[in-house]
């Protein structure tokens, strides 16, 4: 029970940081069957606790990104599902950070975290690709996004 509570609490967290004035709003990438959605947002905005409680590093050099796969159903109803996913993270000096996706699966949501570092005013190239069907061609979501120290 307590780590379903730390999970909830985590989702929550990411949930108000995506709303939050300095944090980059979410975004989203539709196709014909699903519906994807993604936020990166500096770690400090995770409470001191929260990320203790699930081993995230907390720092003003330290960032996240979060990622939700929805498929949609007959009735668009989006449901969350699980997806292979993979990625990396270039500054403009093409220094390369591979990102490893952790899987938070609270039953009725599924999302994916990875963290990655970043230097004051940074601005990072992503490039993930999202495969909920292994039988089928990867996503390849491509964004950039700058980053400010607190």
């Amino acid at each position: 029970m307590k780590t379903m509570m730390t999970y909830l609490t985590l989702a929550l967290t990411v949930v108000i940081s995506s709303v939050m004035p300095t944090a980059q709003a979410e975004q989203t990438i539709e196709t014909e069957q699903y519906i994807i959605h993604y936020n990166a947002f500096n770690s400090t905005f995770i409470a001191p606790e929260v990320a203790q409680a699930n081993n995230i590093v907390r720092s003003k050099y330290s960032a996240m990104l979060n990622i939700a796969v929805m498929k949609k159903d007959e009735n668009a109803e989006p449901k969350p599902v699980k997806a292979l996913i993979n990625g990396e993270v270039t500054n403009r000096l093409q220094q390369l950070q591979a990102l490893r996706f952790s899987l938070i699966n609270e039953g009725d949501a599924v999302y994916y975290l990875t963290s990655f570092t970043f230097a004051d005013a940074d601005t990072l190239d992503f490039t993930i690709t999202v495969q909920p069907d292994p039988n089928k061609e990867a996503i390849t979501l491509r964004f950039d996004q700058q980053f400010f120290t607190d």
